[in-house]
């Protein structure tokens, strides 16, 4: 069971567990990212870049969630907000464990 869950700034040291997270992320809505695409995205969220920002979710020492708010990372822009949590997280205090998305 998590006891406690911190929300925060995406910060440069969260790559490789955000990376997990942004794998599942994509593999959800079917996207094919390119690895320069990838890192261009991590550093708009965690630099603050173009208006973009990026939270995740902490847990247990893990990331267990993320949240984008981005200009998409393909030509056309386009403006979007997508909350994800990629792993199950346990509800405080209930014993279950749900996904959230």
């Amino acid at each position: 069971m998590i006891s406690s869950l911190e929300v925060r700034p995406l910060d440069a040291r969260d790559f490789d567990a955000w990376f997990l997270l942004w794998e599942d992320y994509n593999a959800v809505y079917r996207n094919e990212v390119t690895k320069e695409a990838t890192q261009t995205t991590f550093c708009r969220l965690h630099e603050g870049a173009e208006g973009s920002f990026g939270l995740v979710a902490e847990a247990a020492g893990g990331l267990v969630g993320l949240e984008l708010m981005m200009w998409a990372w393909y030509a056309n822009p386009a403006f979007f907000r997508n909350p994800l949590s990629a792993t199950p997280v346990q509800a405080p205090g209930t014993g279950e464990t749900r996904e959230e998305g």
